[in-house]
Order: structure tokens, then sequence, then C-alpha cells
């Protein structure tokens, strides 16, 4: 009988959900980030960022920026793109809906320039309750390939604007 209630007791345990806290980023934002990544200020902004683990004297990570932007998301997108290629020489690699818990948005990829470094951006646009234009920001080095689109993209599918 021990055994059988000791078989029970470990596959109810096995069965729970994990739940990973949701990470408070300012602003009413958060996101569950994934283990190994920390949240902590992010310089020049009033919101915290995510940040991975460094590799060849780059840490990748994930920033917020809201905008008064009215006009509608689609040339907001544009606009802002226009604005990274001019700053940053940026070359879209692709862009298409994005589904952030249950905020509609747009994704953004495009390969930028900054202080000699070759860089992949994913940008994420959304509207929050507000109204204002949210852009999610999230870096990585170019050479690091695609591997952190997946990383990006499920600690986005966790975002939540209240």
């Amino acid at each position: 009988m021990k055994r059988w209630t000791s078989f029970f007791f470990i596959t109810l345990l096995l069965s729970l959900p994990i739940t990973v806290s949701a990470e408070e980023l300012g602003g009413g934002y958060s996101v569950e980030p994934p283990a190994g990544w920390k949240v902590s200020d992010f310089r020049g902004s009033p919101y915290k960022g995510l940040y991975g683990t460094r590799v060849n004297d780059f840490t990748p990570n994930i920033n917020i920026q809201e905008d008064n932007y009215n006009g509608p998301m689609d040339t907001y997108v544009q606009l802002s793109y226009m604005q990274v290629k001019k700053l940053m020489n940026a070359k879209k690699v692709s862009e298409g809906p994005f589904l952030a818990k249950s905020h509609k948005g747009v994704k953004l990829i495009a390969d930028t320039e900054f202080n000699n470094l070759q860089l992949t951006q994913t940008f994420y646009f959304f509207e929050n309750p507000n109204g204002k234009k949210v852009v999610v920001v999230a870096t990585s080095r170019r050479d690091s390939g695609r591997e952190y689109d997946p990383v990006f993209d499920g600690i986005m599918t966790t975002f939540n604007m209240e």
C-alpha cells in the first residue's frame, strides 16, 4: 500500500503545472523570463529590461519603449522601420502579425549596425490599453544566427499589458 501511495503522490506532483512568476517591467508591463535571463534597469528607459547570458562580448537583451503616436499601427511600424533604417542602416528580414497573451501586434525583424556591431533586432509593436504605441526591441548579435528567435518569441508570448 505504501508503494501505491508514493506512486500516486509522485504522479500527482508531476502532473501539476509548473508556473513561472511574471516579472514586472514597469508601467503595467510584465513578462515571464526563461531561466538564465535577468530583469534589471535598462539605461535611459523608465522600464526594466531583460538580459540573457553574455556571449562574445555582447549580452542579448530586450527593452520597452512607448510612443504617443496616434495614427494607425501599420503606418507607425513603417515610420519606425524608416527611422531605424536611417540611424542603423537596417535591412528588413521579415514582418508579420504576432500575438502576445491576448494582445495582437506586429513583429518586424531587421539586421542593423550599431557601434561597429552587426546586430539582429526583433521589434514587437503593440497598442497599449491607453492608446500609446509600445515597441519591444529584442537584440542579439547577427553572428548568433537566428538562435535567439525562438527565445525572444517565447518571452514575448508571455508579454502582458495592464
